[in-house]
């Protein structure tokens, strides 16, 4: 049986980490000198009561923090700190929640009640007005008309890979496959698109003649994926912008496959 050997540094290291989870646990989410509030459960938020920006509390029942791990499934919240304190992330995540799902400009987030949750759980959120085959056979035309039907087969098995990893039981595949393919800021061709041409919208559109989506929509009906090793993330480096270059963090992501222009990573 091998032994881990580790050097006093790193010892001190491992404990100094330990306390300071622990002193983050014990300290909770709410900011110094602030209260928990009254627990408030999603079920009551459903039902009628609403909690306004500055609520903390951190029982597990407490509705914000069912709501925060929503909003983080969805892509809206950037917070990987303890729940439970709906702070000003959180009111931010909402307000783009409605900016992205209702198309509304008239929340700033501050209120959080009956009408979110409502919105929250709708299984057809994103397909009002389109319908999931369209979204989804728009993106590929977006992303992919340039890669021949092997790239485009390749980048609709990246948006299956990341629907599958979706549990929510009230969602059917392909309304999972559309919500990835509309999530905040990863698919360029849906980026830029504001309230003028965003397909959620009563005055969206997808930006390109439905009727030119045929062969596109042939590849969503009849799902057909291909095997990518399981990636979920792909890059073209000739048009990429994203500052940050994650595909260059190996510590996260394997390239497992290059088709035309598209380099396929699987997260480690």
């Amino acid at each position: 049986m091998s032994r881990l050997i580790i050097s006093e540094e790193e010892r001190k290291n491992i404990f100094s980490l330990y306390n300071l989870l622990e002193q983050e646990e014990e300290k909770g989410p709410c900011p110094e000198g602030k209260e928990e509030d009254e627990l408030v459960t999603y079920d009551e938020i459903k039902n009628g009561k609403v909690i306004k920006k500055g609520y903390c509390n951190s029982n597990p029942n407490s509705g914000i923090i069912k709501v925060q791990k929503m909003l983080k499934r969805l892509g809206h919240l950037k917070w990987d700190g303890l729940l439970g304190y709906y702070g000003n992330k959180t009111a931010e995540a909402l307000s783009d929640f409605f900016k992205n799902q209702a198309c509304s400009r008239d929340t700033d987030g501050s209120a959080l009640g009956p009408q979110t949750i409502t919105l929250l759980e709708d299984p057809n959120r994103y397909n009002r007005y389109y319908s999931n085959e369209d979204i989804i056979a728009a993106t590929l035309w977006g992303e992919a008309r340039g890669e021949g039907i092997k790239g485009q087969k390749a980048v609709y098995s990246i948006l299956k890979n990341r629907a599958l990893r979706n549990s929510d039981s009230k969602l059917t595949l392909k309304a999972k496959i559309a919500g990835e393919a509309l999530r905040p800021q990863q698919f360029s061709y849906w980026n830029n698109k504001g309230f003028s041409s965003n397909p959620r919208c009563s005055n969206g559109n997808l930006g390109v003649d439905p009727e030119s989506l045929d062969s596109y929509r042939d590849i969503v009906n009849n799902d057909l994926t291909i095997n990518i090793g399981g990636a979920t993330h792909y890059v073209n480096k000739k048009h990429a912008t994203d500052s940050n270059k994650w595909w260059e963090n190996e510590d996260k992501f394997k390239l497992v496959k290059t088709i035309g222009n598209h380099e396929f990573y699987k997260e480690i």
